[in-house]
């Protein structure tokens, strides 16, 4: 079987409580995470999953979401990718693991690329509920920029994308998420968006996280009673959460986080 190499992409970062992704743990600890995407390559194929954060959703050093501390936006693709040796004219195919503006944000980068996503979060995109709006999840300039042309797909469920990679839909943060399952020399790993923000959340007994500079820091591990994750504060249905958090532990290699990455944590920033 084709097998995939995983190159992972800094976009800039946000400084933030860890507690507005983790609610309930470590209430007093600040934290910088990145914006995250990833670069799967066989030596034929370059595809990318998901784009960033749009510029305008950074206003004066500052998020739409929350109105935290943050630096990021169209510069670190574009940086990112070259550092990669790549230029987005060179990606053929863009997945993205949902459609919230920081994941989908610079889609009109790649003028060559298909892109994929679920239907389901399309359809949320097109009419996204109050909170959701109050809350900045969706870029609504995103929508001519994908119905332009004839490369934006939508799917439905799972999906054989091509040998090596498929498409799991995994909701729970989102209606539509979906997770990107790819075959490497080391087994099958799988880039999971938001469904796991951090590492910790995915494995809750982790009694440490790293930071951006790759320093360890102490976190507080769940109670056995959380069960097999930490769900979010930013859930759009706890029950498709739960069987998605079973759907992506059941099909990784192995049981240890080097097997999952996540949209938002630092320690992927140190893993190759």
């Amino acid at each position: 079987m084709n097998t995939w190499e995983i190159k992972v992409l800094h976009y800039g970062k946000a400084t933030l409580p860890k507690s507005v992704l983790t609610p309930g743990f470590d209430q007093d600890l600040v934290i910088d995470i990145p914006y995250l995407g990833f670069l799967l390559r066989n030596g034929e194929r370059n595809l990318l999953v998901d784009t960033g954060i749009s510029d305008k959703y950074i206003v004066n050093g500052k998020t739409g979401f929350g109105g935290f501390p943050a630096d990021a936006g169209r510069k670190y693709v574009l940086k990112s990718l070259a550092e990669a040796g790549i230029e987005p004219k060179e990606i053929d195919t863009i997945l993205l693991t949902h459609l919230h503006n920081d994941h989908a944000g610079n889609c009109d980068l790649f003028e060559n690329a298909m892109i994929i996503s679920q239907q389901d979060d399309w359809i949320n995109l097109l009419d996204p509920l109050p909170l959701q709006t109050v809350r900045g999840e969706f870029d609504m300039s995103l929508i001519p920029i994908l119905r332009k042309g004839e490369r934006f797909f939508r799917i439905d469920g799972d999906f054989d994308f091509t040998e090596g990679i498929k498409l799991m839909k995994t909701p729970g943060h989102s209606i539509g998420s979906q997770s990107v399952v790819v075959n490497t020399k080391e087994g099958i790993k799988v880039i999971v968006g938001d469904h796991f923000h951090f590492l910790c959340m995915a494995f809750p007994f982790h009694k440490e996280m790293m930071d951006m500079n790759g320093n360890r820091i102490k976190i507080t591990p769940a109670p056995a009673v959380y069960g097999p994750s930490i769900p979010s504060g930013l859930i759009y249905d706890y029950y498709a959460y739960y069987k998605s958090t079973y759907k992506i532990k059941s099909i990784i290699s192995e049981y240890r986080p080097e097997y999952i990455f996540t949209g938002h944590d630092p320690a992927h920033l140190h893993c190759q």
